[in-house]
């Protein structure tokens, strides 16, 4: 099997659930219904689940971009407890001494009463895997997953499902704009992912605070920022994005902390861009676009959107690092 992977990060929110139809389309385009913004719906890889969603959850009860809340949580036993995320694994803490009452295996059973713009909803903890992924740096340490079920009361119908969502806390990430944020502004907030989404990927790869505190690694906002254009290919810096769904794509970043046998580091036949804090640096092959015309297609609606050409990256290659913080590329079998 090849190790590239797919990063059916933007456009995509078919990690809802496996019997739900895969959204097809190109950049900004319509998913889940008229009611849906389609660059919040497509955005990140937000876990849309009948267009209410929980990509980010507040662990003090704030309502998120899209007027989720948490309303109250159990465990199991029917304990009242407060949910938080310690790094990048979920807790159970007392609602006012913060005394840890579930964590773990012990998580399972718990029942996450929501509500969005007046309507209520639950999410339920159905299992927990210690070792459900891994970094694809360092030690390939273990990250600590989860099967979450979704269901709307009284709606007869039936629960939605998220299987191996990973979660993290330190960084939020602006649907929209596709902004990363740092520091006390995402205190209480926590990153439910779907396994195969853009800040998954951010994670595995050591680019959040979570995986920095985790792996003694440090990476700086504006390299992050430049991870997250490259991935969500938001190539004018302005949370326009041009990716397609299930495209795969090559990665490096400069520190190159990732390992060898990291799913991005499959040499490209084609290089696509250097990413920096401002969207692409230079432009090459474009992912999505797989003969000469495409290619011609895609190169001009970019120049169009960011109201100029950008220029070619024959020229900036053997240094690159010095032009930006990210290099991506496409595998073979991608490109014309």
């Amino acid at each position: 099997m090849s190790r590239v992977a797919t990063l059916a990060v933007v456009l995509v929110a078919a990690c809802a659930s496996a019997s739900d139809p895969e959204p097809t389309g190109s950049a900004v385009a319509s998913i889940g219904g008229s009611s849906c913004n389609p660059r919040v719906c497509g955005g990140l890889n937000p876990q849309m689940l009948d267009c209410v969603y929980f990509s980010r959850l507040s662990s003090i009860g704030q309502a998120n971009d899209h007027d989720v809340a948490i309303v109250s949580v159990r465990r199991a036993d029917n304990t009242p407890m407060r949910l938080v995320a310690e790094l990048d694994r979920l807790r159970g803490v007392h609602p006012t001494t913060g005394v840890v009452l579930a964590e773990h295996k012990d998580l399972v059973g718990t029942v996450i009463q929501l509500v969005q713009a007046g309507a209520p909803a639950q999410i339920v903890i159905d299992q927990v895997h210690a070792a459900g992924a891994h970094f694809w740096v360092g030690a390939k340490s273990a990250i600590e997953t989860y099967d979450l079920s979704y269901t709307v009361p009284g709606s007869g119908a039936p629960p939605k499902t998220l299987l191996g969502a990973l979660v993290f806390a330190g960084d939020t990430y602006d649907p929209i704009t596709k902004q990363v944020t740092i520091g006390p502004a995402t205190k209480g907030w926590i990153n439910i992912v779907c396994p195969d989404g853009v800040l998954a990927r951010m994670h595995q790869i050591g680019h959040t605070t979570a995986a920095g505190q985790r792996l003694a690694i440090t990476t700086t906002l504006a390299k992050r920022q430049s991870v997250l254009n490259a991935m969500t290919m938001n190539a004018c810096g302005n949370g326009v994005s041009f990716h397609a769904p299930g495209e795969p794509l090559t990665l490096s970043e400069s520190q190159l902390l990732q390992l060898p046998s990291s799913p991005l580091q499959e040499p490209p036949v084609t290089v696509e861009a250097i990413w920096g804090p401002e969207g692409a640096v230079c432009l090459g092959v474009p992912r999505n676009a797989n003969t000469a015309a495409a290619v011609a297609a895609m190169v001009n609606a970019i120049a169009a959107e960011c109201g100029a050409p950008l220029p070619s990256c024959s020229s900036m290659l053997l240094n690159w690092t010095s032009h930006g913080s990210a290099l991506t590329g496409n595998p073979a079998g991608s490109s014309p």
